[in-house]
């Protein structure tokens, strides 16, 4: 090596690694001497070079490996190797200075160790997991992308001898021995802008490509560009998928090798066993024809359909910093289940594709996706999204790893009070996960401090997580108990106290009974009591009404208060009989009044009653054994009450006949006679069997329904009763003075007897006929009823007109007078009607009666002049819906009577229809006089 070369670095006399084209590239470890910088030297001999391609052709080939440094010198990328320093020369080799890498592709992945005298084990044991090798690929096309797009270089010769893989892991292209720029590319020294070409008759000792990664169009047509490079990518990611150490072609540089498998390389990749985009897209990038196959800058852009969605997701972290808040908060949210959840097994051609990926590897995660995303955790517009993908990850790291690289970002950006209630949410959902990540000087100063802090939050939804978790640390034992006892339980009883939100309050009683087995009786007596006195005190209003709780808040309280009881009876507590007689039930004895409890809730609190009673009577009884041995104490008042049934005197009767048992007294002897003994003595009633046998629920319906019973029956007597009374003197009214009125249809037929009323008409006649008057006075008929429905209550239409009697009355000629003239004894009749009236009243003038053979004629009562028709008018009220039967009926009938204000009202006016009786007494007057 030259010297310049050794004074500035130190170098190792073995090379590690080779590269470059037949492995001419002999690669030795350095440091600076200066900066104590580690590099990768890369050697090359001019004896090898001559070994290989002969005397003649050193010299072309070492002006190609001088363009490779210069190439490497121009192009700045960080998928392409860089060059540290510049190119050395001597008289015996070449020497070039880049950053460290581990190794070539084909030293690595294809175990291939020519020229290496001595193997690294870790060269051996070099093995990269399949989404790995698909991520480096990817980095490699990102790399051709880059010299396509913005150097317009074509690599021109890609293969894995010249793909470096560097100790951060990155694969990092080179070897660009037959680059070449396009044509109007800007060139600068050391640029190339045409092609090295194949000749027809080449031999394998011409610098040229490798056949084995070389497209068609290169060897055969002399015409190499850009697609040249993708059919070159696509057999090297076609031999990493089939796991080969060979090249898929294999052509030892022979031409009619290579024509023979190019032809036959559609078939192989069609047999893949890789998904159906993988697939497709290796068949296209492979294809004969350079136009059908894609460009670098569409593989790049589309991934996922020769990588899959896991590199893609990679590509994206690592470019992280470059992209829209927006759109990296829209990718963090999708990357968690893809970091979850491992991706299933694909089937191609009904065999299963155990090429596919599940999920990252861990060397992927520490070096490619946690880097990233703790950055992000840093910027609190994405702790939220990039917070649930740290917490995804940390399940396969162990405890230094999780303490080392995550809990330091924790600490300092998630575990504080966060302004967004999610954060907090979303660490306590992994409190656990994060409590048995951590050591113990994490869980002092970390974890336990937000915890605490959560319970203090101004969000019910943390408060209530808080809780739980509270629970959780306590029973698992990862908190002592006196710990607890002085950090997290004060807390717990300050929110039970002091929340107004019912859902912390009874998650705080909750926590309290599912850590009730861990705390001691001073606790509970002096901690745990009071709160849920506290809790049930609007039970306890100052105005004795009481207050409604919620039934889930009774309900947890009971439990509690009878979890209590049965972990002190546990223990041995001796003041167990005094807290449920003097605090458990006097605080829940309300609580069967609250109407928010169904069935249910009653009957469980009913059971939980009777147990605590039950626990308190078995005290007090083993309190009074302990007095007494000899007393005869029961076993259970409160068992035997329920079980026992009432006691009676009588049994139940047997089915096959009923008897009348009575009481027997005991003693034999004859005792003074005693009240309360004879009448205990005396045979009580057979009770009915089926009703003895009746629970209580069932017997109070029966009683109810009888009640029922007798109470409509008594109803429906009475309405009979008042019908009557009201027929009858419906009857005596109408008889009195409407006897010659036909009866209404609804009514069944009077009787043929002649009544007081038809006398006293016929005495009428005889008088008008005797006065001998000229004019016929035409006698007034009975008039028809009015037929009503109950639909056509108010309808006047269905009135029925008057009409005359069939027997023809005699006719009487009486001259036409004034209003005020008597007229026989007619006239003195109206004027005794008219003094029967009051004198308020006001005065209707008389109609006049002329002698008509069709009957009464409608006409207004209500009229100022008289009328002029020749019939009596007949005026038919209005019915009101609420006018009992019978007034109904009454009021339908005409009258006769002129001179009398008309008994009923005039259509338009109303009448209180309980004015029957004082109608009944003014035709009772009437009669007198």
């Amino acid at each position: 090596m030259g010297n310049q070369l050794e004074k500035d670095y130190t170098i190792s006399e073995k090379p590690f690694a080779t590269g470059g084209p037949f492995s001419l590239w002999r690669i030795h470890t350095g440091t600076h001497r200066q900066t104590r910088e580690e590099v990768s030297v890369f050697c090359c001999s001019f004896k090898d070079i001559e070994t290989v391609y002969g005397k003649n052709n050193v010299q072309q080939v070492i002006n190609h490996f001088k363009m490779e440094s210069q190439t490497l010198q121009k192009l700045r990328h960080p998928l392409i190797l860089s060059p540290q320093q510049q190119f050395f020369e001597t008289k015996t080799q070449l020497a070039m200075i880049t950053e460290p890498v581990l190794g070539s592709l084909s030293n690595l992945l294809f175990k291939n160790y020519t020229h290496i005298p001595e193997v690294l084990l870790m060269m051996k044991n070099f093995n990269l997991s399949k989404l790995e090798i698909k991520y480096g690929m990817c980095q490699v096309m990102e790399a051709l992308t880059f010299c396509h797009q913005n150097a317009k270089l074509t690599h021109a010769g890609l293969n894995p001898h010249n793909i470096y893989i560097t100790v951060d892991g990155h694969w990092k292209i080179s070897g660009f021995h037959f680059s070449f720029y396009s044509q109007g590319a800007p060139t600068s020294e050391g640029g190339n802008t045409t092609p090295t070409l194949f000749r027809r008759n080449f031999s394998k000792r011409d610098f040229l490509p490798s056949l084995d990664y070389t497209a068609p169009e290169y060897v055969l047509e002399q015409s190499p560009g850009y697609p040249s490079d993708i059919f070159s990518f696509a057999l090297i990611y076609l031999q990493l998928i089939m796991e080969k150490q060979y090249p898929i072609l294999e052509t030892e540089q022979d031409i009619n090798a290579y024509t023979n498998s190019v032809s036959r390389l559609n078939e192989v990749v069609r047999n893949l066993r890789v998904s159906q985009e993988i697939r497709e897209s290796l068949l296209t990038s492979c294809s004969i024809k350079p136009q059908e196959r894609p460009t670098s800058h569409f593989l790049l852009s589309n991934c996922e359909l020769l990588f899959g969605n896991e590199v893609k997701a990679l590509r994206y972290l690592a470019n992280m910093e470059m992209r829209e808040p927006v759109k990296k908060a829209q990718f963090l949210s999708s990357l968690t289940p893809m970091l979850k959840a491992p991706k299933p097994h694909q089937l191609v051609n009904g065999v299963e594709d155990t090429s596919t990926e599940e999920g990252f590897s861990n060397s992927i995660i520490f070096s490619k996706v946690l880097p990233p995303l703790l950055k992000e955790c840093t910027d609190v517009k994405m702790l939220l999204y990039a917070l649930p993908n740290v917490l995804a990850l940390s399940e396969r790291m162990t405890t230094k790893e999780f303490s080392k690289q995550v809990m330091p970002t924790l600490s300092k950006f998630a575990l504080v009070q966060a302004t967004n209630v999610k954060i907090p949410l979303k660490l306590l959902e992994n409190f656990n996960l994060m409590w048995d990540k951590t050591t113990e000087d994490d869980h002092m100063k970390e974890l336990t401090p937000f915890l605490i802090r959560c319970l203090d939050s101004k969000f019910p939804d943390v408060q209530n997580e808080a809780l739980k978790r509270c629970e959780e640390c306590l029973n698992s034992e990862r908190i002592s108990y006196q710990e607890f006892k002085t950090s997290l339980l004060p807390q717990i009883e300050i929110i039970c106290h002091n929340t107004t939100n019912q859902s912390v309050r009874i998650n705080g009683i909750v926590c309290l009974g599912k850590i009730l087995p861990q705390l001691d009786p001073e606790v509970i007596s002096v901690t745990v009591i009071p709160i849920l006195e506290v809790s049930l005190a609007p039970l306890f209003a100052a105005d004795r009404s009481g207050a409604q709780l919620s039934a889930a808040l009774l309900m947890t309280c009971v439990g509690v208060y009878l979890k209590i009881s049965k972990h002190l009876q546990k223990i041995g507590d001796p003041s167990l009989g005094k807290i449920i007689a003097t605090r458990i039930i006097p605080s829940i004895s309300p609580i069967a009044m609250q109407t928010s409890l169904n069935v249910e809730q009653f009957t469980k609190y009913m059971k939980a009653m009777k147990s605590m009673i039950e626990m308190m009577e078995n005290i007090r009884y083993d309190e009074f054994r302990q007095n007494d041995p000899e007393a005869n104490i029961p076993d259970s008042s409160v068992t035997a009450f329920s079980q026992q049934p009432v006691p009676t005197f009588n049994q139940p009767p047997s089915s096959a006949s009923s008897f009348t048992p009575t009481l027997t007294p005991t003693s034999s002897f004859h005792s003074p006679e005693n009240p309360i003994q004879k009448i205990l003595n005396e045979p009580l009633p057979v009770l009915d069997q089926k009703s003895y046998f009746l629970d209580d629920e069932e017997k109070e319906k029966l009683l109810r329904q009888k009640e029922e019973e007798e109470r409509l029956k008594q109803e429906e007597e009475e309405k009979q009763r008042a019908f009557l009374e009201n027929q009858k003197l419906f009857d005596a009214l109408m008889n009195k003075h409407w006897s010659d009125v036909p009866e209404s249809p609804k009514r069944p037929p009077s009787p043929k007897f002649k009544t007081t009323a038809d006398i006293d008409f016929e005495r009428l006649q005889q008088k008008m006929l005797s006065s001998g008057l000229d004019e016929e006075v035409t006698l007034p008929q009975k008039v028809s009823s009015v037929t009503k429905s109950p639909s056509t209550v108010n309808d006047t239409s269905n009135v029925t007109a008057p009409t005359r009697s069939k027997t023809p009355s005699p006719k009487t000629n009486i001259a036409e007078t004034t209003t005020n003239k008597a007229v026989g004894g007619f006239d003195a009749m109206l004027a005794r009607f008219d003094a029967g009236g009051s004198d308020d009243e006001e005065e209707i003038p008389p109609r006049k009666l002329t002698p008509s053979s069709s009957g009464f004629s409608s006409a207004s009562v209500g009229s100022s002049h008289p009328p002029t028709t020749t019939a009596i008018s007949a005026q038919v009220p209005t019915f009101d819906d609420d006018l009992s039967p019978v007034m109904q009926s009454i009021e339908s009938r005409p009258t006769v009577f002129s001179s009398r204000k008309p008994i009923l009202p005039a259509i338009g006016e109303t009448r209180d229809p309980t004015d029957f009786d004082s109608l009944l007494a003014q035709h009772m007057s009437d009669d007198e006089e």
